[in-house]
């Protein structure tokens, strides 16, 4: 795996990580964002090239549909109209302006975009014309959260040494001790099927069975038993489904 290789799938998951934090946020409208997932966007503009920036968009809006659940539905498409145009005007102003431009405008241009996108979208698939009442909202709330964004990012890539790393090709994101460790495709293929097979269960007994199973296999590709990260993280979902909007 190459450096962009790395550096795609990490600001794919910061995506992924701050769309988890936005969907906890309630929205007056199924589509409407604040955008937080935006703030990688803002600061890789000029570290990363166009094919690895569109890889990073579509991880983006795939994210986004994951999270909320809508990736089948025609919210999906929705989400996606906003994360493309606006993804690809901020790049494109930036480009064009360079430094005559701050990340606050680049912002700003971003999420004007994108809400416009997002209600043509809503209005051709699903809404019709009656979605543009929306419209003043949403461009109000699009402005005032993307001003604080791109606020956050010039100031963030102004201060953060990480943020200039992201220039160097050589900089390595990945975790040697993963890298050195020992592969055994027999254990990963019977660990997918344990994982398909916990899809299919509607019994307390057989989810028992498979988590036993994992386990097993855990130990015999010479794993560390690791029974706090998963009971954290079990605790962590439970409490953060009260706040879902739908919870």
């Amino acid at each position: 795996m190459s450096q962009t290789e790395r550096k795609i799938a990490f600001i794919g998951a910061t995506t992924l990580l701050l769309s988890s934090v936005e969907y906890l946020i309630p929205k007056p409208l199924p589509f409407l964002r604040l955008g937080l997932a935006n703030l990688p966007l803002l600061i890789i503009l000029e570290s990363m090239g166009w094919k690895a920036y569109l890889a990073i968009l579509f991880l983006k809006a795939i994210g986004q549909g994951l999270v909320s659940g809508t990736l089948f539905s025609y919210l999906f498409l929705i989400s996606l109209a906003g994360t493309l145009s606006s993804g690809i005007a901020m790049k494109a102003v930036k480009l064009l302006l360079k430094s005559k431009v701050s990340l606050v405008g680049i912002s700003l241009v971003g999420a004007f975009v994108s809400n416009l996108a997002q209600l043509a979208v809503a209005a051709l698939v699903a809404y019709g014309p009656s979605i543009w009442v929306a419209a003043p909202l949403m461009l109000t709330l699009g402005l005032v959260s993307s001003f604080a964004l791109g606020l956050l990012a010039e100031i963030y890539l102004q201060k953060s040494s990480f943020a200039h790393s992201l220039h160097d090709e050589t900089y390595s994101f990945s975790l040697p001790i993963v890298e050195q460790g020992s592969y055994y495709p027999k254990v990963a293929i019977a660990s997918l099927l344990c994982i398909v097979a916990i899809l299919f269960t509607d019994t307390l007994t057989y989810l028992a069975l498979l988590t036993f199973c994992m386990y097993l296999l855990q130990l015999t590709a010479r794993r560390k038993l690791r029974l706090l990260p998963p009971a954290m993280l079990l605790i962590s979902l439970a409490i953060l489904s009260l706040f879902e909007p739908n919870g």
